[in-house]
């Protein structure tokens, strides 16, 4: 990944995660107009679908995380967790369906560990749980080269 004022930019041939389309592939930067704006081209999977991102102020993908630094997010979600308190179903819901970044991992396991931490979870809130799940999964099965059963074993034992 080079750096470039502070902001992200990826190489040709870098793996990056969106946590709408999953694991793709920097295949290209191209303008879509004339405007000037350059726009990343990702591929996904064997049909070879492809996506635009814009490339400046981009907070939809991110490379992918070496094994080493995924293994070290993931062991915070194995430490105990307070129950946040709030004073209503409501209210909590309208806190845990607020915007986050998504496409960093701290972000997502943060998020993931505050989830966890309700016992009498919403059914929305339990969605939003099994979607980050199964981003961490997605990029788990890439990174250590396992099978989505494997991945999603690996996760479930991180929670627990």
């Amino acid at each position: 990944m080079i750096q470039e004022n502070g902001s992200k930019r990826f190489s040709i041939g870098t793996k990056v995660l969106s946590t709408d389309f999953g694991i793709g592939i920097v295949t290209a930067i191209e303008k879509l107009k004339n405007d000037g704006n350059d726009f990343y081209v990702i591929e996904y999977g064997k049909n070879k679908s492809k996506n635009y991102f814009p490339v400046e102020g981009n907070k939809k993908i991110r490379s992918v995380l070496l094994k080493t630094e995924f293994e070290e997010v993931l062991q915070t979600l194995s430490f105990s967790r307070c129950v946040m308190k709030f004073k209503s179903k409501k209210e909590r819901q309208m806190f845990f369906d607020r915007e986050f970044n998504q496409s960093e991992l701290q972000s997502i396991v943060a998020r993931l560990s505050e989830l966890i931490s309700i016992r009498d979870r919403t059914p929305r809130e339990q969605k939003i749980i099994d979607r980050m799940i199964e981003t961490l999964e997605v990029e788990a099965s890439v990174i250590f080269k396992i099978s989505k059963y494997k991945s999603k074993e690996f996760i479930s034992n991180s929670i627990t």
